[in-house]
């Protein structure tokens, strides 16, 4: 079978759009057929909250439990909107140029590149790593790394924001810096 139904009160509405999934994954993450992937052709969503259908690619691979749990990763660059910061959104690129929602644009996801920086959380300097911004919306920062006091403390650093290269030129807060973007695509 490759149609399968979701059920989540807390996840799908009436108003999700029709295929914002299509081109994206289902992953089984535990119980009956745990470990899968499926690539998703289209989803459409029910005429009751809490209800998605999702037409997969492949039939399916291994029988899935009715009480298995799932996650969704929707198509990497379809539904595109700026990384807002304090969010756990996944940066895909840069834009190379300003563009409306619904238009088609271009995105560089690695080589030299222009970003703003956000200088409000550590020095922008030449050769420092870069991440997301949990302050401003796509924006870059310095990598935040708090003082351990031993090697035991490494383990418990925690790495909230997600890296996209380093910054090639020093910055002021709130102007552009060159970076060396390496975001995986």
């Amino acid at each position: 079978d490759n149609v399968i139904y979701l059920t989540d009160t807390d996840t799908f509405s009436t108003s999700d759009a029709a295929d914002v999934f299509a081109g994206g994954y289902l992953h089984i993450t535990d119980a009956g057929g745990e470990g899968y992937r499926y690539r998703i052709k289209s989803n459409d969503v029910g005429t009751a909250a809490g209800l998605m259908k999702l037409e997969l690619y492949d039939n399916l691979g291994a029988a899935i439990a009715s009480e298995a749990s799932c996650s969704i990763t929707g198509d990497r660059f379809k539904n595109l909107a700026i990384n807002n910061n304090g969010t756990d959104d996944s940066a895909v690129g840069v834009a190379m140029t300003t563009f409306a929602a619904a238009e088609y644009g271009w995105l560089q996801t690695a080589g030299v590149g222009t970003i703003l920086a956000d200088e409000s959380v550590g020095t922008v300097a030449a050769g420092t790593q870069a991440v997301v911004s949990d302050g401003v919306d796509g924006a870059a920062e310095p990598l935040n790394i708090a003082a351990s006091n031993s090697q035991d403390d490494v383990a418990i650093l925690n790495f909230a924001e997600q890296h996209v290269g380093h910054f090639l030129t020093a910055a002021v807060d709130t102007e552009y810096v060159a970076i060396l973007l390496n975001i995986s695509h």
